[in-house]
């Protein structure tokens, strides 16, 4: 795809220490080792789990002032407003989130062509799977994410037709591809994370690497995005199994922060990922929702550890897993395991096994200093009701709520219409609208007629 050429360059020109500071002139090399597609893989300038950032800014989480969008892009303020045509022009700033998860892809391809031009042996057999492994994680991460940005929500009474996104599943940047439909798209992530599945190891470094448990929760996200309550629990319980720890938020600061998922021990942390920052300023100043914000209980330490009020009842964001700043931390996490459990439970009609889970995950959360009462429901659908509360309130800025709303959209029961006021105009995004579905930029379709633009 040409218009990715230009991110393509950047992601060889600015690896890690190894073979690619040594070959300044990145056109003229191929990596050719292990060791090569190690520190391709590690390359943490190129933020390679990073995932969209468009999303973060049209979730109904966090709001802003009149006049903040007002200055500098304006590609920004029309997402934060869910405008038709949100690039406005914008032709050197549209598209980073389409743009660089392409070239996230198009790494992960050219890392898994170059393995099969090397030959596994016993000797590098464990590098050689868990390298494999990695891209094809990876590749199925950024899919998925491409999914929720540029695809409407998954239907599947219309997925066969709905217009999912360009399967890119060659290094070379000259083809042209058109894209496939939702079915399989979703298709490819699933095949993509069975084999990723056969081959990541149990354990691995760093936190910004996948291993088993990562594979399987990414798994359980994706079938929870498809309506498939079965497979999703049981891939919610395969990566508990894997790792199920929990922090107790008693043991905590709560003036400070959370554990810095590299330097101190993060428990929940399964993979670390961060959103593409199109506005710092909006997560440091915004203001939490109200009806948000007054869904904690006085009880609840997520309150106090995960928010700070500015003196007139106003709640802005004071910690999350970024840790060193006030950030999305948009990986996977346990706490996300324990509530599609709890949420696959209920909804298959084991209402107390699926409230037992949720209970093991609020203690953690219950000032001990209070007593703590089990979860009660009059019914199922209270039960899946407060499920689903729970689950905004506990993943809160950690990158899922505009899945939620796209998943959650399809069930009446559920369904939101959601408002802004700003500048004194009201803006609305209906639940059946196509505007769930962000438009491609008008650099990549311009370059490739082939492709369908969305329908805003």
């Amino acid at each position: 795809m040409k218009n990715i050429l230009f991110g393509v360059c950047c992601l060889f020109l600015s690896c890690s220490e190894g073979f690619l500071d040594a070959k300044p002139d990145k056109a003229l090399v191929v990596p050719a080792t292990l060791q090569d597609y190690r520190a391709l893989l590690d390359d943490s300038e190129q933020q390679i789990s990073q995932t969209p950032g468009l999303t973060e800014l049209s979730t109904d989480d966090l709001y802003c002032i009149d006049g903040f969008w007002d200055t500098g892009n304006l590609t920004r303020g029309n997402a934060y407003v869910w405008k038709a045509d949100i690039y406005a022009g914008e032709d050197a700033f549209m598209g980073g989130d389409w743009t660089k998860m392409y070239a996230q892809v198009l790494r992960m391809n050219v890392v898994l062509e170059g393995l099969n031009d090397i030959e596994r042996n016993d000797r590098n057999g464990a590098l050689y799977d868990e390298l494999k492994g990695e891209s094809l994680f990876f590749r199925a991460w950024h899919f998925f994410a491409l999914l929720q940005s540029f695809s409407l929500p998954y239907d599947p009474a219309t997925a066969n037709q709905d217009l999912g996104i360009i399967l890119k599943l060659s290094a070379d940047i000259n083809e042209k591809t058109n894209r496939a439909d939702v079915e399989t798209s979703y298709q490819r992530v699933l095949a993509d994370l069975t084999a990723a599945v056969e081959l990541l190891p149990q354990q691995t470094a760093y936190v910004s690497r996948p291993n088993l448990a990562a594979a399987y929760a990414l798994l359980a996200r994706v079938y929870l995005s498809r309506f498939d309550y079965e497979n999703a629990g049981k891939f919610a319980n395969l990566a508990l199994e894997q790792q199920d720890d929990l922090m107790d938020f008693n043991m905590l600061d709560l003036n400070g922060r959370f554990p810095d998922p590299f330097t101190d021990d993060n428990p929940e942390m399964m993979l670390y990922s961060m959103p593409i920052l199109f506005s710092s300023a909006f997560f440091r100043e915004g203001y939490v929702a109200d009806e948000l914000y007054a869904d904690y209980r006085e009880s609840d330490l997520r309150k106090p550890m995960f928010f700070s009020e500015d003196g007139e009842g106003h709640a802005r964001i004071k910690a999350t897993y970024y840790a060193s700043d006030v950030f999305p931390m948009t990986g996977l996490t346990t706490p996300e395991l324990y509530l599609i459990k709890a949420e696959c439970l209920v909804r298959e009609g084991q209402t107390d096994a699926g409230l037992n889970v949720l209970d093991d995950l609020l203690r953690t959360r219950w000032d001990t200093e209070a007593d703590y009462s089990p979860t009660t429901a009059s019914d199922d659908e209270e039960a899946l009701r407060i499920v689903l509360t729970e689950r905004r309130k506990e993943l809160v800025f950690k990158g899922l709520r505009w899945y939620d709303l796209r998943r959650l959209n399809k069930d009446p029961r559920f369904a939101k219409t959601l408002t802004r006021t700003y500048n004194g105009e009201t803006y609305t995004l209906a639940p059946d609208s196509k505007r769930y579905a962000f438009p491609i930029p008008n650099t990549e379709w311009m370059a490739n007629p082939g492709i369908q633009q969305n329908e805003r």
